[in-house]
């Protein structure tokens, strides 16, 4: 193989290579900027989430809401903050797409909380707890999803 012919080869592998570890890297500083944002979040609102008690005062209850919902618009602030790969955005998305769905059924279930009527409250806490399964179901199958794009 002449020595031009084994450079041009060179380069390209180097060049190549370079392509691929940009790609992991890019990769793993999303993947790392998602999961702090996921687990602050997480930590953050089972903190919030015991101090809502079935039953309390809607006065002892709005400041918590309140905390809850200044929370979750952080989340998604800083969801939206993190620049996703290409082959990830639209997963992204859903990603914050979910987290807003949230944040409006608990601001829903939350007025019914503090209602002062109990069919309502009753309702609140059943709104909060399907809003909040299905929220986690959601992030749960996005990320698997995510991780399975960026992996192959």
């Amino acid at each position: 193989m002449p020595r031009r012919s084994l450079l041009l080869l060179l380069a390209t592998a180097v060049a190549v290579g370079g392509c691929a570890s940009g790609k992991v890297k890019e990769s793993n500083e999303y993947i790392s900027a998602v999961n702090a944002a996921q687990r602050t979040f997480a930590a953050q609102s089972v903190a919030l989430l015991r101090h809502i008690k079935p039953g309390e005062s809607a006065g002892a209850a709005r400041p918590t809401l309140g905390r809850f919902y200044a929370l979750v618009d952080s989340f998604v602030g800083r969801l939206q903050a993190i620049r996703p790969p290409a082959r990830v955005r639209a997963l992204h998305q859903r990603l914050i797409g979910a987290m807003q769905t949230f944040s409006r059924s608990l601001r829903h279930a939350g007025a019914a909380l503090v209602s002062g009527n109990a069919l309502r409250v009753l309702d609140g806490q059943r709104e909060l707890s399907v809003a909040a399964q299905s929220v986690s179901a959601t992030l749960n199958r996005t990320d698997l999803a995510i991780n399975d794009a960026l992996h192959s």
